[in-house]
């Protein structure tokens, strides 16, 4: 990761509160980082990657009661 990435990055993390920066000493993870990260995270997979998912079930006529089985059976289905 270059210089210009690394400081979006650790932008992006102190705008979401994720990290604080004190200048001079570094970064500090907040208290409630992880469940930050994690709201973060569902929030984008709900908002952003759920919808795609929804749209493919549609065209390839995949029902709900089929996607709850195979849910359930995913280990089946995992890579190793």
């Amino acid at each position: 990761m270059g210089r210009k990435n690394s400081i979006g990055t650790y932008g992006f993390l102190e705008e979401k509160n994720i990290i604080k920066i004190k200048r001079g000493i570094g970064y500090f993870v907040d208290v409630d980082s992880y469940q930050k990260a994690m709201q973060f995270k569902k929030n984008e997979f709900l908002t952003e990657e759920l919808p795609n998912i929804f749209k493919s079930m549609e065209l390839l006529d995949i029902g709900f009661e089929d996607f709850k089985n195979l849910y359930h059976q995913r280990g089946k289905y995992e890579k190793k």
